[in-house]
């Protein structure tokens, strides 16, 4: 507002930098529109937004990472930035971003969504994406290495799950769950 200006111009900025983001364009509301819809809307904002700002689908000829909740695109960027990381240990100069992603997607993402169908966890989740899953095992997976140590595979991680999962109670609340 206007009193944020003249505080700057007392400092004497003249330019404030502003990034904004029109999101009128991007979603639009109808009286009509329900929570659901409204919701679905900005899942598909937030996946043109990574899809744009990353170039994950040039990179990796991959478009079909979708989420049925808000806020799990940024945490698939944190993955990404986490593989960098590792990835740049030990090395003189910097990966560049678009190499982190794709070692990222060959090296953990496609062997873990491999593990999510080996396992049919799927099937247990019908209201649920295969990313969803992806998130939730990599969530519990750190969990039991912090638990059980580092030397917890994938594989074994997606089995246990799956055992808690597949019969319990918890699968029918979950499903019942739309959000």
């Amino acid at each position: 507002g206007n009193h944020r200006v003249s505080v700057a111009k007392i400092n004497g900025v003249e330019n404030i930098d502003a990034e904004v983001v029109s999101l009128q364009s991007e979603i639009i509301l109808k009286p009509s529109s329900t929570i659901k819809e409204i919701l679905k809307q900005v899942i598909q904002y937030e996946k043109r937004v990574f899809y744009a700002e990353t170039n994950f689908g040039d990179i990796t000829d991959y478009w079909t990472i979708d989420f049925s909740s808000p806020g799990q695109y940024d945490v698939l960027y944190q993955h990404i930035l986490i593989h960098k990381y590792y990835l740049n240990q030990n090395k003189s100069e910097e990966i560049e971003i678009h190499k982190a992603i794709l070692s990222w997607y060959t090296e953990l993402y496609l062997p873990i969504i491999e593990a999510i169908k080996k396992q049919g966890l799927m099937k247990s989740f019908r209201n649920r994406t295969i990313s969803d899953m992806y998130v939730w095992l990599i969530r519990y997976w750190d969990e039991l290495k912090q638990q059980f140590g580092e030397t917890i595979s994938i594989e074994e991680a997606a089995n246990d799950f799956s055992k808690i999962y597949k019969k319990s109670a918890i699968k029918r609340i979950l499903e019942k769950i739309t959000i």
